[in-house]
This record gives C-alpha cells, sequence and structure tokens, in this order.
C-alpha cells in the first residue's frame, strides 16, 4: 500500500512540473507568437453574395470571411450551393442562377472545414400569362391550322407548355426558343378550342378558336376503274376519298345496266354493284357525292363492269364466233354462240350477225382449233356450220371436277381449259384431244387460281403447248405440254398479286400467244394485267421475259395478237363520255434487247366497249364485239 501511495505522488508531481514549465516557456504547441501566447483559432465564417434574390440565369459574386479567435478577420474559405438545381457556384465564387427555389450558400473554413456559415439566396421568375394563336382561324375539315404558343413572364423560365384540342387532333408539335408550334387537324365541322398549358406552373392556361366548315368531299381513286366479272352477283370495290359524312347525298348515273348501292366511312366509300343477271355486263356508271345543299359536291368519277364470259374467237375461216354465257338463262348454265360474218366494201368493214348457235355447258370461252374449225365446248369439241348455224359435238372423258372452265382454248388438235375453283380439286389445267370421241383427259395442278390460258407452238418444235396465268399468290406463267399436260417450266410475273380493294375479279388478267408460225412474233406470249395497268412479254420457248412495255394512260382492258405484223393490239376502255363508252387502241411489239417498247396509239376507235376482242387473220382489221353487235375497224 505505501509503495503504491508513493509512485502515485511521483506522477503528480512530474505533471505539474511540465505544466508550470510550458507557462514560462518561450514556444508554443499551437505556434503563436510574441509573448508566448495561445495562437488564434477559428470563431467563425460569414458568406456574402452581391445578389441574394435572383432571376433564373442571373449571376452574383459571392466571398466569404473567416473571424479569428483574437477579432482578426481573413479570407481562408470555400464557398460552395447547398442545392445546385437552385445555383451553382464555381470556383472564383461566381454564383448562378439555375432554377426556381431557394438555396444557402454554404462558407467552409479551409483551416478547420469543421465550421461554415450560410447565406439563403432565393432564386425566383415570374410566368404571368401565355398566348395563344391559330392561323388562319377559319378553315374546311379539310384543312389545317398552325398553332402558335408564347408563354408570357419575367426571368429564365421553362416555356415548355402542352396542347390539347377538342374538335381535332394536334401533331407536329415543335419548341423553338420560347414559341412552341403545332399542327391541328379538325375531326369534323364546328368550333374547335385549342388550349395550351405551361407546364413549369400550374394553373396558367390560355386558348384560341378556330371555326370549321364541312369541306366538299373529295375523290381521290378507285380499287380499279375497269372491274371484270366473273359472276352476276354483287361486287364490290373501294373508293377513296376524303370528307364523307353520312349525311351526304349520294348521285349514282347508270346508263349501263347495273344497280348499286353504298356505304360510307369519312375516306372510303364502299360501292356494291349487282350486275344484270343474266347477262354479266358491260356496264358502267358514274359517282358523285354532295353535301346536303347539293352544290358542295365532288368530282364525277367513272366506273365500268366488263364481262370475262363475253368471248370473241376466230375460226380458220376467218370467221367471228361470239360466247354470251348464260344469256337468256338465269341459272348461269347455258350459252349461246353467236356466228358474224364480215363483210368488205368499197373499204369499209361491217359485220353481219348470222344468227345464234345455241350450245348446254358453255363456259367462259369458245376456243376453235384452227387446223379442223372445231369449237371446244366444255369437256369437248363441236363442229359448228356457220351457215346453218349448227353444231355436232364430240364429247371428251370428263376431268372429274365441276364448276366453271374460267379460261380455255385449242390449237393444233389439243384443247386446254383452267379450273381455279373445281371440285373435288382446285386450280387444275386439263388438256384432252380435239375431235376424238372419249378422248383420255390429262390434269395438272398451276399454282393458286389458274384463270386464263393461251395454245400455241415455238419454233424449232412441234409440239403443242398452253401458258397458263395463275393470278393469286405469286402470279405466274405456266408452260405445259397440251400432248399429256406435263408441266415443261414456269415464270413469275412483274405483276402484284392483290388488286386495289382486295377482290380478285377485278384484276382482268389475259394471255395470248402468237401462233403463226410465218410471223414475226411467233413463239412469244403477252400477258395483260388490267389491274396493273401492265403488259409484259415472254418467250415462249425458253421463258425469259422479253420486256415490259410502256403503254398509254387509260385502262386496258383487253389484248389480241396480230400475227401478221408482230404486234400485240390492246384495248382501252374509254370512259371520257359516260353515256357512250368506246374503245380506243394501241400497237405495241416485243423489242428483245433493245429498250422497253412504248404503245403506239393508232387512230381507230370503236363505239363499242369490245368485250371480245380480236385481230384479223390478215391482220388488217380490228373486231370489237359487245354482245349482240359486232363492230370492224381497220388496223391503222
Amino acid at each position: 500500500m505505501r509503495s503504491l501511495k508513493a509512485f502515485a505522488l511521483f506522477v503528480f508531481g512530474v505533471s505539474v512540473a511540465l505544466q508550470l514549465s510550458g507557462c514560462g516557456g518561450s514556444g508554443s504547441l499551437n505556434g503563436g507568437t510574441g509573448g508566448g501566447g495561445n495562437p488564434p483559432t477559428v470563431v467563425s465564417v460569414t458568406p456574402a453574395s452581391t445578389l441574394t434574390s435572383m432571376l433564373p440565369g442571373q449571376t452574383a459574386q459571392g466571398s466569404c470571411t473567416v473571424t479569428m479567435s483574437d477579432n482578426s478577420t481573413n479570407s481562408n474559405c470555400t464557398l460552395s450551393s447547398s442545392d445546385p438545381t437552385v445555383f451553382t457556384v464555381d470556383s472564383t465564387g461566381k454564383i448562378t442562377a439555375v432554377g426556381s427555389g431557394q438555396a444557402n450558400l454554404v462558407a467552409t473554413s479551409t483551416a478547420n472545414p469543421k465550421i461554415t456559415g450560410q447565406l439563403n439566396i432565393t432564386v425566383t421568375f415570374a410566368i404571368t400569362g401565355v398566348t395563344v394563336s391559330a392561323s388562319p382561324s377559319s378553315i374546311t375539315t379539310a384543312q389545317t391550322s398552325t398553332i402558335t404558343v408564347t408563354p408570357v413572364g419575367t426571368g429564365t423560365f421553362n416555356p415548355a407548355v402542352t396542347i390539347t384540342a377538342a374538335g381535332g387532333t394536334i401533331s407536329n408539335q415543335v419548341l423553338s426558343g420560347n414559341v412552341t408550334t403545332a399542327t391541328f387537324t379538325p375531326s369534323g365541322a364546328g368550333t374547335a378550342t385549342v388550349t395550351a398549358t405551361v407546364t413549369q406552373v400550374s394553373g396558367i392556361t390560355g386558348s384560341a378558336q378556330i371555326t370549321v366548315t364541312q369541306a366538299a368531299p373529295v375523290i381521290t381513286g378507285i380499287g380499279s376503274p375497269v372491274v371484270y366479272a366473273d359472276s352476276p352477283g354483287i361486287l364490290t370495290t373501294v373508293v377513296e376519298g376524303a370528307g364523307f359524312i353520312s349525311s351526304d347525298v349520294i348521285t349514282i348515273t347508270a346508263p349501263g345496266s347495273l344497280l348499286a348501292t353504298v356505304s360510307l366511312t369519312s375516306t372510303q366509300w364502299t360501292l356494291s354493284v349487282n350486275l344484270d343477271e343474266p347477262h354479266f355486263s358491260p356496264g358502267w356508271l358514274g359517282f358523285t357525292i354532295c353535301e346536303q345543299d347539293g352544290v358542295t359536291c365532288s368530282g364525277t368519277d367513272y366506273f365500268a363492269f366488263i364481262g370475262n364470259q363475253n368471248t370473241l374467237s376466230l375460226g380458220p375461216d376467218g370467221e367471228l364466233y361470239e360466247n354470251d354465257q348464260a344469256q337468256g338463262n338465269t341459272t348461269g348454265t347455258n350459252g349461246y354462240i353467236r356466228a358474224f360474218h364480215v363483210s368488205v366494201s368499197n373499204g369499209t368493214a361491217t359485220a353481219v350477225a348470222d344468227g345464234s348457235i345455241a350450245s348446254s355447258g358453255l363456259k367462259f370461252s369458245i376456243p376453235i382449233d384452227n387446223a379442223t374449225g372445231d369449237i371446244a365446248t366444255g369437256l369437248g369439241s363441236a363442229t359448228c356450220n356457220f351457215s346453218t348455224s349448227t353444231c355436232s359435238g364430240v364429247v371428251a372423258a370428263s376431268d372429274g371436277n365441276t364448276g366453271a372452265w374460267i379460261g380455255q382454248d385449242a390449237w393444233n388438235g389439243y384443247s386446254c381449259g383452267t379450273r381455279p375453283y373445281a371440285s373435288p380439286t382446285a386450280n387444275l389445267l386439263s388438256c384432252f384431244q380435239m375431235g376424238v370421241n372419249n378422248a383420255p383427259v390429262y390434269d395438272v395442278t398451276l399454282g393458286t387460281e389458274p384463270w386464263t390460258v393461251a395454245m400455241g407452238g415455238v419454233p424449232g418444235s412441234s409440239a403443242t403447248y398452253a401458258w397458263t396465268y395463275s393470278r393469286r399468290g405469286t402470279p405466274m406463267l405456266w408452260k405445259t405440254d397440251a400432248s399429256n399436260a406435263n408441266l415443261v417450266s414456269s415464270y413469275a410475273l412483274p405483276f402484284t398479286s392483290t388488286p386495289t380493294g382486295g377482290s380478285f375479279v377485278d384484276g382482268g388478267w389475259e394471255v395470248v400467244a402468237f401462233r403463226n408460225s410465218k410471223g414475226p412474233a411467233f413463239g412469244t406470249v403477252a400477258l395483260l394485267s388490267n389491274h396493273d395497268k401492265s403488259l409484259v412479254f415472254v418467250d415462249g420457248g425458253t421463258m425469259q421475259e422479253i420486256g415490259v412495255p410502256t403503254l398509254l394512260s387509260g385502262n386496258p382492258i383487253r389484248i389480241a395478237a396480230d400475227d401478221v405484223h408482230g404486234n400485240v393490239i390492246v384495248e382501252y376502255a374509254d370512259l371520257t363520255d359516260p353515256t357512250h363508252p368506246k374503245s380506243t387502241f394501241a400497237k405495241v411489239a416485243p423489242t428483245p434487247g433493245t429498250v422497253a417498247a412504248v404503245a403506239v396509239p393508232l387512230a381507230s376507235t370503236s363505239t363499242l366497249l369490245g368485250v371480245g376482242f380480236q385481230v384479223s387473220p390478215d391482220g388488217n382489221w380490228l373486231y370489237a364485239c359487245q354482245r349482240d353487235a359486232c363492230d370492224v375497224q381497220p388496223n391503222q
């Protein structure tokens, strides 16, 4: 115990001695000067600014003062912002106002960072309103107006706005500086209101009114100005335009034998046409749409229907045979062949109808064998006597399918026909030998909806070929050996697959072959797509494209081969005067290895819409037949 007490007394003595020594010495741990006293310490830091109330975008100069324990001062301090979204401070003390609000200018001692000081700085701005204008302020439903929005206030504020419209839509909104522009599109007639709301400050809005009147309806186009009728039912097409409303008054002029009904949306007019069963056209109509005042109207557009069923063929003797399918029979199962005799006198050609030849089971064409003169009537052939208007038939074996023969042709003792919708097998090409009783029938499946066929030969071969055009999916041209229906080759056509409006009855697909072995274009195949308004030439031997000529503007509806001159004659439906439609013509020749040919218009015109169209065997005349009338014009 005694020893512990002695040790404690020793330590206390040393401590006192050291303290007494410090008080009386000349040095200092705190770095004091003069007189041996304690050095001054940091007491406070005070920030300052040339501005304490600022607008966004303004600048001010900040500073700070350090006060020491001996009442001396210095500037050994740094400045910073407590909220850089309100203002920022750089290394020189420059204060830049950024956004609205309050924040502290913070001064920090460099000698003792634990000691700081703060100065409150307020950044404010003022948006007093927003102006909205519309130019023009009066428009029709077919027009637009430009909206201009300008916020008004002081300071550098956020000019962003939200624009809404009652009675229309806003698009193309663009901010440039403090000004926002946008496009107003009306949704209908009436008074529209456009409202702009400032996004940075709630409750500040502005508006402008626009007077909208109903525009005259506009027809911009139709699915196809010429539609091919496949049946006597109702066909539909879509008329595109603008400004159609339910109260519009529709006027339909129908000089042809058609009935029509319509349904409307604002941009589409669906036209439903009921053909004059059982004649299957031709027919045409004009249509106009007006407001209730009967004065504000669209232009008038015209629409024609051409029957695939009314076809024309040439016999080896140069006589004309026309098929009017279902003429006089509402079931559509029977048809009539009409025979025409062409009379030429004093340089003027006329066609004289020599009578009608009744025939059951006729479908869409009347192929005539160039060698025998036999007319193929469905799956069979008939030898017809022109002078007596009678036929005796030879029936071939059935191909086991029902349904219409859409396309059929005959050449060199063979006939081939297509069955796009046949049951039980669709998409067939069936071929048989002409003039042979119970001749075997050969079938081949070709593409989707083989629609038309042309038969002929090619240089250097004695074979008989059938070229078939399948129209749906990928348009294809197929080459088939007619003696056994064996597929030889094919070629993908440069046509689109779906006509405008989505209906496959408005294409007007047609294929012809040059058959005269002594003609300049022998072995060439030509195809017309009325929907695409396009013609293409194909080498029937190699199945390679020769060229796609440039056609005239208008509505091509038929083509025929001029074997003598090596031209394809294109017939156009001319609806300039819808009460008197007519046909015009142009010629074009395949031009392999050169720039695509351009169709040359012919001087001849016909007063008929030539539903059936052929060129005379001598190449001198154009035959255009429409139902029970036939017109003959010079090929010039």
